[in-house]
């Protein structure tokens, strides 16, 4: 018995140094991270081990998200002022200059030159605006209208408003959201949301001809969204920076298609503000991909009321739903599928 509680003693601190190992690897490696961190150096990342405990590994992954919020944090924080003195002073500059030569008789006094001057201060509005949205929503403070609504009428709505400018792209749009989805929110921030994200397909994408929008509930309840275009996508080494302020991509997210370079920032505050999740990717079959996650409502609906429907705008003034599947002449994969709720 002796050296049966003898092997076992050692059996027990042979256990307890490898133990201790695993954990002050993985211990180590988030010190080290955080050790850069504090010197500034808002890239680093703690390596996870995989010999690690399950609690120590969940625990590297929690810091590394927490790096990642202040690696943003910190380049939007460098990149702002400049570029908030330059968007305010470009709309401000062209506006004045219109206005001081239409005063010195340089230009005449027409409606259209008029026009031209409301159209720059409109532009500036709507940047003091989108500032002053991710102003409160960064500060936890942007008011929501809570309600339950339909995503589908949503959709819709937010797409027929678009018409005129997709018909005009010549860009087909499918639509693939079930009747019986039912979100919890703000239904007119939400709609602000998916204006943003059609907008931009419409801005940027057009060349590819087509945008697809299409809803389910998933297994625990929530419900994701997801918009595909056919266009160039995002560039690989970009996708982490998608929805920072003022980010535009070299050449097809430059300034003169418009914007300045708000719109995933305030799409990204609005899907936070309501406890859910924004994300970018590249589809394999080509084109940018946009995934939400939003607080989902369960409601009892027909057995055929999430049967699918489609909707391609024929005119500016009025929609028509065809019947064909969705993405229908453009690949799709099991991550745009939609399943029954």
């Amino acid at each position: 018995w002796g050296a049966l509680l003898g092997l076992s003693l050692v059996g027990i601190g042979v256990g307890g140094v490898w133990l201790s190992l695993r954990m002050s690897r993985q211990l180590g490696a988030v010190a080290v991270a955080a050790g850069n961190i504090a010197k500034g150096e808002f890239s680093a990342r703690a390596d996870i081990r995989r010999d690690a405990p399950a609690a120590l590994k969940e625990l590297a992954q929690d810091f590394n998200r927490m790096a990642s919020s202040l690696e943003r944090h910190e380049r939007e924080f460098q990149a702002s002022s400049a570029a908030i003195a330059h968007e305010l002073r470009t709309p401000l500059t062209a506006a004045k200059a219109r206005l001081q030569a239409l005063m010195d008789g340089v230009l005449p006094a027409t409606s259209g030159n008029y026009g031209m001057i409301m159209g720059q201060l409109d532009q500036l509005n709507r940047l003091v605006h989108d500032l002053y949205l991710l102003s409160l929503a960064s500060a936890g403070q942007l008011e929501l209208v809570q309600g339950e609504f339909n995503v589908r009428a949503l959709v819709q709505e937010r797409i027929n408003w678009a018409a005129p400018r997709t018909v005009s792209a010549g860009m087909q749009v499918d639509l693939d959201v079930p009747d019986s989805l039912v979100v919890q929110g703000d239904r007119d921030r939400i709609g602000q949301m998916l204006t943003v994200l059609v907008d931009n397909a419409i801005r940027y994408a057009a060349s590819g001809r087509w945008l697809g929008i299409v809803g389910q509930r998933l297994a625990n309840g929530h419900i994701q969204l997801q918009v595909r275009d056919a266009g160039s996508g995002f560039p690989e080494n970009c996708l982490s920076q998608v929805c920072d302020r003022f980010w535009r991509a070299d050449g097809s997210r430059s300034r003169n298609r418009g914007g300045a370079g708000l719109g995933m920032s305030v799409a990204w505050a609005i899907c936070a503000a309501h406890g859910g999740e924004l994300s970018v990717s590249n589809h394999p079959d080509g084109g940018a991909c946009v995934t939400l996650l939003l607080p989902g409502v369960r409601v009892k609906t027909p057995a055929n009321s999430a049967r699918a429907r489609w909707l391609r705008p024929a005119s500016p003034e009025q929609s028509v739903l065809s019947t064909h599947g969705f993405g229908a002449g453009v690949g799709t994969n099991e991550s745009m599928t939609r399943s029954s709720p």
